[in-house]
């Protein structure tokens, strides 16, 4: 794998988690304990076994919980803060967070999520397509909870839309993306905004590609995919 020193992680936790509320209301929805530890802590732990040393947390609602539970290093690596006075939505927070933190390549994913995939893979294609964006998808056969994903046989993304309740079978945003540096004119300027509905539909022009992955995939962020964190992660050591 390619040398990893000219990429940044941006981790987006800057969510209020409110239909999470019913079961988890005095924390951050990334800081839900999941199996005794949270869930922040095991997407840092997927980075780091990835290679991944330069980590920077995007956040918003309750950010000083998250700086107070983590602090400024994990297991002796630098952690970073890019926090949002103001919501400024995903795609707000991601230029917020690259315009403090210079890097060539940016690594950004929901900090509620989970999936299983080749962070290798992933990178080593999103290098040889000579990406400026790159979306990890799966298909599922219930895909109403999701932005769907659709692409030509080469994985050149032609159509990116946010939540349709109405679909079925599709490949799905699974919340994990690789950025080149030379996309980030092309973040919106209005404030607040959402990568999924400001920015994805209109890169479609650029060299913006999927890629696809088997592995499990949830978020945490409904009172019933957190149950199923706990009943996941039982089994799963991290």
């Amino acid at each position: 794998m390619s040398n990893l020193d000219n990429l940044t992680a941006i981790i987006l936790a800057g969510g209020e988690g409110t239909r999470l509320q019913s079961v988890v209301n005095d924390r951050p929805k990334v800081m839900a304990p999941v199996r005794n530890k949270p869930f922040l802590f095991i997407v840092l732990e997927m980075l780091l076994k990835s290679g991944i040393r330069n980590i920077v947390f995007s956040t918003g609602y309750k950010s000083s919980y998250i700086k107070k539970e983590i602090g400024d290093s994990y297991k002796g690596h630098r952690i970073y803060y890019s926090e949002e006075k103001t919501p400024l939505g995903t795609s707000g927070g991601v230029s917020l967070a690259m315009s403090r933190f210079e890097s060539e390549h940016y690594l950004v994913l929901n900090g509620d999520n989970y999936v299983d995939y080749s962070f290798d893979l992933f990178y080593n294609f999103y290098l040889k397509k000579e990406c400026d964006a790159l979306i990890l998808v799966k298909k599922v056969g219930n895909a109403g909870r999701y932005g769907t994903v659709e692409f030509d046989n080469n994985n050149k993304v032609l159509i990116f839309k946010e939540k349709d309740s109405n679909i079925s079978s599709a490949f799905i945003n699974c919340g994990v993306y690789l950025f080149r540096s030379s996309i980030i004119p092309l973040l919106p300027k209005q404030l607040p905004s959402s990568l999924e509905y400001d920015f994805f539909p209109n890169i479609l022009d650029r060299n913006f590609y999927a890629f696809e992955t088997n592995g499990r995939h949830f978020d945490i962020g409904t009172p019933e995919s957190y149950c199923s964190a706990q009943s996941f992660f039982s089994s799963k050591s991290f």
